[in-house]
């Protein structure tokens, strides 16, 4: 008896959630929920002192339009298809709909959680300004832009070009962010008519633009690569199965391997600068530090706790570069080639903490220069210059022997 889509979807799904269950077990006994804890203590503090004395010229539109336009904006689809399917379940391409239902269904619901959650978070601070929304109605057009965006997303995986998908989304997400903007500062009918007029415009763009039937290989694609950020996060606690990292190319990043010396000592740095900057490593590197940086602007420009919660917010992102550059050792632990050339072991270890110690202290230096932008003219220079301190001893004195240790560790595994 042929299985019904649903059932297909739901059993990959059980499948997925059996998987990766014992390694969110690992994680949790880690230390890493207590330290997010902490952090979310810290924040509700500088928080609560906000609420007592929110400064005149806080800039409520645009706390607002960078909290909410990701957050609305940002349509994920898993769809736990796989390569196999373009073969097994493309004949039965036209009752996929139901499947991609499940799916969008399972993305939308969270997603508009998470904007009713940070409108909660928001709201308490929005009233103190010169608002022209009411709750519910930030709350309806919220969920209203999030299952539009889901809707266009969903038509620009079916886009048959690259650059057509780009341009398309940049445009939904410029429009969703004017959109919001909108509903903060302007009265509720002409936010409604931009928003009606921006939702058709979308529509429009992507109707115009040469489609797939059903974009098999993007939908496989962006599985593959939302399960390859899994065993990322999963691998800084527990040893994960490994997945094929595509290269991205990151021509802005591309000089600095040139500056490599061509000489067989330097051979392991250019592999692990290269790894580094063309795996998801590196790009999971680059949404950090930027999303630090912007969380460290918020803080920092009004003053919480006095600059120090900049000063924290700033070593919790330094902390998780670290944990995430700490997964570099194991990108090449399983290759053959490396035992095959008469490279000696002990380059690949000095190299690999070379490359870690230069990843790391750049990545530090550009997450604190916007803590230095917002706390240095307040004359707030403990708050600026201690957490670059501490991030530097701990990069420069501390780290290369835990990742000495942790790559022994590893070695006496493998070789067991």
């Amino acid at each position: 008896m042929k299985r019904s889509l649903a059932a297909i979807w739901n059993a990959r799904f059980v499948a997925f959630a059996r998987e990766t269950r014992p390694y969110f077990r690992y994680m949790s006994m880690s230390g890493f929920p207590a330290v997010f804890v902490l952090l979310l203590i810290v924040a509700s503090i500088g928080y609560m002192q906000l609420l007592e004395q929110v400064p005149a010229d806080f800039p409520f539109a645009t706390v607002g339009v960078v909290l909410f336009t990701p957050l609305v904006s940002w349509s994920p689809l898993r769809t736990w298809l796989r390569p196999p399917d373009i073969v097994f379940l493309s004949r039965r391409e036209a009752e996929m709909g139901e499947y991609i239902a499940k799916s969008a269904i399972y993305n939308l619901i969270p997603g508009a959680l998470l904007a009713l959650i940070g409108l909660a978070l928001y709201w308490p601070i929005y009233r103190h300004g010169p608002g022209m929304s009411g709750v519910w109605t930030l709350a309806a057009a919220l969920l209203a832009m999030k299952a539009a965006n889901a809707a266009v997303a969903w038509q620009e995986r079916r886009m048959a070009w690259p650059a057509a998908r780009r341009v398309s989304r940049l445009l939904r997400w410029a429009l969703t962010a004017a959109a919001i903007a909108l509903f903060l500062v302007q009265k509720p009918w002409k936010a409604w008519l931009f928003a009606a007029l921006a939702c058709a415009t979308g529509m429009l763009a992507v109707k115009l633009a040469q489609r797939f039937r059903f974009p098999w290989e993007r939908l496989i694609a962006e599985e593959r690569r939302t399960i390859r950020r899994y065993y990322a996060f999963f691998s800084m606690f527990i040893d994960v199965p490994t997945l094929d990292s595509p290269a991205a190319p990151r021509r802005y990043l591309s000089w600095i391997t040139k500056r490599v010396p061509y000489r067989p000592d330097t051979a392991f740095v250019y592999l692990y600068a290269h790894t580094f900057i063309r795996t998801e490593i590196g790009g999971i590197v680059i949404r950090l530090v930027l999303v630090g940086a912007s969380a460290i602007v918020v803080f920092g420009s009004g003053e919480w706790l006095g600059g120090w919660l900049a000063a924290a917010v700033y070593l919790a992102f330094a902390g998780m570069i670290g944990m995430q550059a700490g997964t570099l050792p194991l990108v090449h632990r399983h290759t053959v080639w490396r035992h095959v050339y008469p490279l000696p072991a002990a380059d690949r270890i000095r190299s690999l903490l070379a490359v870690d110690r230069a990843a790391m202290v750049a990545a530090s230096v550009l997450l604190w220069l916007p803590a230095a932008f917002v706390l240095l003219p307040q004359k707030l220079f403990a708050q600026a210059f201690a957490p670059l301190a501490l991030a530097e001893l701990y990069i420069l004195l501390i780290r290369p022997g835990r990742l000495k240790r942790k790559i022994a560790a590893e070695s006496d595994s493998l070789s067991d």
